[in-house]
């Protein structure tokens, strides 16, 4: 990945832009796991 030519303020803004799709992601997958879960049982 190339950041060579990203000022720390668009780094900063990347990052939190991938945190905020990771926990997205994170709760989407709990979500899946525990409709699974409560399915099997």
């Amino acid at each position: 990945m190339e950041v060579d030519n990203l000022s720390i303020d668009d780094y900063d803004a990347f990052l939190m832009i991938l945190g905020e799709q990771g926990k997205k992601m994170e709760a989407d997958a709990m979500k899946q796991q525990n409709i699974s879960r409560g399915r099997g049982r």
